[in-house]
């Protein structure tokens, strides 16, 4: 059972995705292989300032960005994305002008020394996570609808993320068009 994956790809839950983890989540492939596949929530900010996670940065503006939820795995484990990327910097490309973080002590680093403009990263909390062929048996059953090559550092950097799920699916069109209109519990439909 293979389904053709590939970072920068976008899993958007379907409307009868029970999760309360996942519930309308948009979450960015960050990696996909034979052993498993992580991603990052685009859609789950939390009331956290990134100073209060890391208290180097709570002076300056990169301290006052919220953080996100990026999933249940790990949630102690912070992780990064890039809006473009700086050539000195250590990045993986996930999306058009979307990169994550692969030297994230480095990273923070350089926006500590005031090098590089905190609105242009995103910044997680946990993890997605699935183990081997778990989100391909996921997919066929109808949890997830898969946008390929669909991050972007547009649909990631979205000030709003209340619309995002419905966004990602109306750009979609056909069929997802119409699951933006769902309401969150489809049984009241």
């Amino acid at each position: 059972m293979t389904v053709p994956l590939a970072p920068g790809d976008l899993l958007i839950a379907s409307p009868g995705l029970g999760d309360p983890n996942f519930r309308r989540a948009v979450i960015v492939l960050c990696d996909h292989g034979p052993e498993g596949s992580l991603g990052l929530i685009l859609n789950r900010p939390m009331e956290v300032p990134l100073g209060s996670v890391l208290p180097a940065l709570s002076g300056g503006p990169a301290g006052e960005e919220r953080v996100l939820q990026g999933g249940p795995v790990e949630n102690g484990r912070l992780l990064g994305l890039r809006r473009g990327a700086a050539p000195e910097e250590a990045v993986e490309e996930v999306g058009r002008d979307l990169h994550l973080l692969v030297d994230l002590e480095g990273s923070l680093r350089r926006l500590e020394a005031g090098d590089g403009d905190p609105s242009d990263y995103r910044f997680f909390l946990g993890y997605s996570g699935w183990g081997e062929e778990q989100l391909a048996r996921e997919i066929e059953q109808g949890a997830w609808v898969v946008a390929r090559g669909g991050a972007s550092a547009e649909l990631a950097f979205e000030s709003d993320s209340r619309r995002m799920w419905r966004d990602a699916l109306r750009r979609l069109g056909g069929s997802a068009a119409w699951f933006a209109e769902m309401p969150i519990d489809p049984r009241m439909n």
